[in-house]
């Protein structure tokens, strides 16, 4: 019985062969009839072995964490053991270019790449999702508006978050209204403008006149419902024509001096005490003049 088999066989030996005795894996008869009893206490070694045989970048730890003693494949990892808790030293270069550098086990289960939002490392969105914020998105957390399922369709919660300062989120129009959207907008739409102008008495902050209009304030004749029915209230000014322009021609003096507020038709002048008719060079005075102008000579001067 021959159990030595180096003192024969160490020239055929090739180099980094497994260095136990040939009878391990080979049966008398023929050297390709190889059959290692890797059940045997042994064996569990198997870098010993089968070290020459490990792809570049492979796993460094023993192959039996992945693989059974029949065949090389089907390979199954045991992901729930505890000796292996890090999995970036496994999977690192299955790491995708600028992507999160904590553990797989944070996003991802054993079963699959498929990520998973329940792990308790993902309290923190940013962390992974910075890369996919739109230029001047929210600042705060995705959480705050987006589900684990999908960014849309999303959802802020104004009254749980406690927002009151609307600008630090939402911008607005050129030209808009530059105070909160909360005075005019509710959270559910943007639509439904209903401004609260007991807020503020300056109309005119956030309205914009017609070229040449009144440089008053809008509520001396116009009211919250509406810019038709325009009432001007002329109790508040007995200056005319701060707001009412003139034909050409037209007396120079206040408007008040011939009309009354209700229209400007039955114009009614105050002569009394005016001697000079010549100042006041209006329609009705021009009138009289070409009347007076076609009564006989005799008669006007009589």
């Amino acid at each position: 019985m021959f159990i030595m088999c180096e003192g024969c066989h160490s020239d055929t030996q090739p180099d980094d062969h497994y260095q136990e005795q040939c009878s391990a894996c080979h049966s008398p008869g023929d050297w390709l009839d190889i059959n290692f009893a890797h059940a045997s206490d042994a064996s569990t070694d198997c870098q010993s072995c089968h070290e020459n045989t490990r792809p570049d970048g492979h796993f460094t730890f023993q192959c039996s964490a992945c693989h059974i003693q029949s065949n090389w494949t089907p390979a199954v990892y045991n992901h729930r053991s505890s000796l292996f808790a890090d999995c970036q030293t496994c999977h690192n270069p299955n790491r995708p270019p600028g992507h999160s550098s904590g553990e797989c086990s944070d996003c991802h289960k054993p079963s699959s790449w498929k990520f998973s939002h329940s792990g308790s490392g993902n309290l923190d969105c940013r962390s992974c999702h910075a890369g996919d914020k739109p230029n001047s998105h929210y600042n705060a957390l995705c959480s705050k508006c987006h589900n684990t399922r999908g960014w849309i369709p999303a959802n802020f919660n104004h009254q749980a978050a406690g927002a009151t300062d609307c600008q630090s989120c939402h911008t607005r129009p050129s030209n808009h209204y530059t105070g909160q959207c909360s005075s005019f907008h509710d959270t559910t739409s943007w639509k439904g403008v209903k401004p609260d102008h007991s807020a503020s008495s300056d109309c005119q902050f956030c309205h914009t006149r017609p070229s040449g209009h009144y440089s008053g304030q809008c509520s001396s004749c116009h009211n919250t419902s509406s810019w038709q029915g325009a009432k001007p209230d002329h109790s508040s000014s007995r200056d005319c024509q701060s707001c009412h322009t003139r034909p050409p021609g037209h007396y120079s003096g206040q408007c008040s001096s011939c009309h009354n507020t209700n229209n400007w038709t039955n114009a009614q002048f105050n002569h009394s005490g005016y001697t000079d008719c010549k100042s006041c060079r209006y329609t009705s005075g021009r009138t009289l003049v070409r009347a007076v102008l076609q009564v006989p000579q005799h008669e006007r001067l009589g």
